[in-house]
């Protein structure tokens, strides 16, 4: 499902207070690149978790006096995307494609959206697919896979749903 067509049944609003839930964070992709933001695809279909985090580029050093120590190289944000495989979903049937499974190197790079359904603020930046099941399972279960999005390129931009601040 495109983001434009997902966001007609959600109204975020600016200032929302209150207790937030797993389903109320949205992660939308550019598949196939060069789409404007509101034709970006929404990561739901078959899913059963979303996980947003951060990975900490650590450096241990060593000082003559002190001994070792370690230093905050950064932060590099990461997604992963678990769930059951649909033939019907078009996200998943872009990120398990012949060209993205065989990329090389920033080849299958994309864009991507990540914001609160509630309030409309999020981020956007660009990520790197990492497979790391896609088929298989038990006769009888619904074939899982695992997905990890890593980003790449420059830092994450700040953002905000383009309707959200309407009230």
């Amino acid at each position: 499902m495109q983001l434009n067509e997902f966001m007609g049944a959600h109204a975020p609003r600016a200032g929302y207070t209150g207790y937030l839930f797993g389903e109320d964070w949205l992660l939308a992709l550019d598949t196939q690149g060069g789409a404007v933001e509101g034709e970006f695809l929404v990561a739901r279909a078959g899913l059963r978790r979303l996980e947003a985090g951060f990975e900490t580029a650590e450096r241990t050093l060593f000082d003559e006096k002190a001994g070792p120590f370690s230093q905050r190289g950064g932060l590099r944000r990461f997604f992963l995307l678990e769930g059951d495989r649909r033939l019907d979903d078009p996200l998943q049937q872009q990120l398990f494609s012949h060209r993205l499974l065989y990329a090389k190197n920033g080849e299958a790079a994309m864009r991507y959206l990540f914001f609160c359904l509630r309030d409309g603020a999020g981020e956007r930046g660009q990520l790197l697919p990492f497979i790391e099941r896609d088929a298989g399972g038990a006769p009888g279960e619904n074939t899982p896979f695992r997905l990890r999005l890593t980003q790449t390129g420059e830092l994450p931009q700040a953002y905000r749903w383009p309707d959200s601040l309407s009230e």
